[in-house]
């Protein structure tokens, strides 16, 4: 008998320079992967500087309820049209799934946001952010 196994996918997008991100009123519990927008700069993830958004990514991440799945060698998502490229779409995902998750980085449809598939290998689902 197949066992199935319940795995919330949450996407959110956060608007650059928003200082009220907050996640107090969101429950987001065990396998759970957060597929977020957050336009949060942090030097974690390659930027120079820290906003208030990448602030509240930090401290979502310092929590030890989520992790980051990002690898520095990693694509970059964003195609700025100045020609720097950035991240600000980063996934995570409960602490409890991290290992048996990845994200991989494919090509833009025309956005200048290149798409992230997020996928849990152990369960065989797949993700789309």
């Amino acid at each position: 008998m197949e066992s199935s196994v319940a795995l919330k996918n949450v996407c959110l997008y956060s608007p650059p320079d928003n200082t009220k991100l907050n996640f107090d009123g969101l429950q987001l519990i065990n396998k759970t992967v957060l597929c977020p927008d957050f336009n949060a700069h942090s030097i974690l993830w390659n930027y120079s500087d820290v906003s208030s958004g990448g602030k509240v990514k930090e401290e979502l991440l310092n929590s030890d309820v989520y992790e980051l799945i990002y690898r520095d060698s990693d694509t970059p998502i964003f195609l700025h049209y100045n020609g720097t490229c950035i991240n600000p779409d980063l996934t995570l995902s409960t602490a409890n799934i991290t290992e048996h998750a990845d994200r991989e980085v494919i090509f833009d449809l025309g956005s200048c946001h290149r798409i992230i598939v997020t996928y849990t290998c152990s369960w065989g689902k797949y993700l789309f952010s």
